[in-house]
């Protein structure tokens, strides 16, 4: 892949603290759907390399919003990694 692989984070935070973490990698790129494949996502688990990597990355980018840490609600983040 020219950009590197794609990742898929979900933070869930309640009362501004985090509660649950999940991080997948996109199984082929989203637009392969247009073509009739099949969208999918392979769970990182947390005994994987790049898991604190992803967790870290999220948290890093809810903390520097500009309007601030959301203190409740589930937030979903897509992005590339090399």
């Amino acid at each position: 892949m020219p950009f590197g692989q794609l990742y898929n984070t979900s933070v869930v935070i309640k009362n501004g603290q985090t509660c649950y973490f999940a991080a997948c990698k996109y199984y082929r790129p989203n637009d392969e759907f247009i073509y009739g494949a099949r969208i999918g996502n392979i769970v990182v688990r947390e005994e994987d390399p790049e898991f604190r990597n992803l967790w870290q990355f999220s948290i890093d980018a809810l903390q520097s919003l500009e309007h601030g840490y959301p203190q409740n609600g589930v937030i979903n983040i897509d992005f590339f990694l090399q």
